[in-house]
């Protein structure tokens, strides 16, 4: 019964979010969240609630406080960086940011005096399993993974070997296993029209685990399916950070084309060409960008690629895009 009225709450909260935009209810129920110490809660609250106002900055930066309250810093600095893309002067985005650099050196120093030390002394099980807290700290799923079996192999025995196994499997591994079924389920629940339930299992998964690229992709089809770009956008950025794919360069270039962040859209086209020489519709695409910005000269010179690399492309009535297999007329 505890578990079902929860997931009512969460339920009714989505709902207002919805109704409402990005309420002044939001901020307050992140203040309440933060001072119950429920962190992941906080963050999932946070990112969902960009699918209404993507660039809400107060939203964006609890955000990025749910990332440094988790531990994974490396993203905090991401979305801290991006706020301060928008807006150069935030001066508590830069506070967050100088601090997150600062424990982030610290942290990495650590992590490059245990590498030596295992360089030095392959065989020494207690310097993997240290290793592996501090990946599991950072919520580094491939590393404190990799660390973790290290130490498995090199140390069977060391009781702290075992805590950092279970402490793996329980925080990272398993808890991210079912982060990936909920979203399935939640997309699941979409294309059937369940859409409050869709929220609803979207938020328990991110509550439940932050660390896959997959839930934060189907997110962002999700999100696609009801033209919320901009919440897209902050969707498939999170997965960008996760695990860099060039190929996803694409579809993040089409959404900024979409939102008309023609230079954000040609430095994602750009990406493109890291996973293949070969991408006509990269190069059409910055063409389009170009024109945009005003440069003739410039989109002039990627359509010419874009037709030698595709010659049909000159005869193709190229007005739409698509994103997660949407069509989006341009």
């Amino acid at each position: 019964m505890k578990r079902f009225t929860g997931i009512i709450v969460v339920l009714m909260f989505t709902c207002g979010v919805l109704a409402a935009g990005v309420p002044n209810g939001v901020m307050a129920k992140l203040k309440q969240l933060k001072e119950q110490h429920r962190i992941n809660e906080y963050y999932s609250t946070a990112f969902m609630a960009l699918a209404q106002a993507p660039d809400n900055l107060d939203l964006l930066d609890a955000t990025a406080e749910g990332l440094e309250m988790i531990g994974a810093l490396p993203r905090a600095q991401a979305v801290c960086e991006r706020i301060l893309n928008m807006k150069p002067d935030r001066a508590q985005t830069e506070k967050r940011l100088e601090n997150i650099k600062k424990n982030l050196a610290k942290i990495n120093a650590r992590i490059r005096e245990l590498q030596a030390k295992i360089d030095k002394n392959p065989d020494n099980g207690q310097n993997y399993v240290t290793l592996a807290f501090v990946y599991i700290g950072l919520k580094d799923y491939s590393n404190a993974r990799i660390a973790v079996n290290k130490a498995i192999q090199n140390a069977p025995s060391n009781p702290l070997t075992q805590l950092a196994r279970s402490t793996y499997t329980q925080q990272l591994d398993e808890a991210t296993k079912k982060a990936i079924v909920l979203s399935q389920d939640a997309l699941g629940a979409y294309n059937k029209g369940r859409v409050a339930e869709a929220w609803t299992l979207f938020q328990n998964a991110f509550t439940l685990s932050i660390i896959s690229p997959f839930v934060y992709e189907t997110y962002a089809t999700f999100l696609v399916k009801q033209k919320k770009l901009g919440g897209a956008l902050r969707a498939l950025e999170e997965q960008h950070t996760i695990h860099p794919d060039p190929g996803q360069g694409l579809d993040l270039g089409n959404l900024c084309y979409l939102l008309k962040r023609y230079n954000q859209a040609l430095a994602y086209y750009s990406e493109e060409f890291k996973y293949s020489r070969y991408s006509p519709k990269a190069h059409y695409n910055m063409g389009l960008c170009l024109m945009k910005l005003g440069d003739k000269k410039g989109a002039k010179e990627q359509f010419a690629i874009a037709f030698k690399e595709m010659p049909k492309l000159k005869t193709m009535k190229l007005d739409s895009v698509y994103i997660r297999g949407v069509k989006f007329k341009i």
